[in-house]
């Protein structure tokens, strides 16, 4: 992505007439690096909390015992669907 200010700043720095500090890019790596660190740390830890919280909880049984009720309810609706027009002719 650039732009018109990108574009000059780099036409500037080309030219000699900006000069970056000498440790620029050793500051900007390295921060990219620490944020990188933190960004998949807190990546695996979110993932490692959702995953725990998963297996100790009632949430699978729950959705389970749901579905199923659903479920049956879906077959009784179907059978009643079928005999309400077989008993009425």
């Amino acid at each position: 992505m650039t732009d018109k200010y990108t574009d000059s700043l780099d036409v500037m720095l080309a030219d000699g007439l900006v000069k970056s500090p000498d440790d620029f890019t050793k500051k900007v790596m390295h921060r990219i690096s620490e944020h990188a660190d933190i960004e998949s740390s807190r990546r695996l830890t979110t993932r490692s909390l959702i995953g725990d919280y998963l297996k100790n909880s009632l949430w699978p049984a729950a959705a389970l015992a749901t579905s199923a009720a659903l479920g049956g309810f879906q077959v009784i609706a179907f059978i009643f669907g079928i005999w309400i027009p077989a008993t009425a002719g």
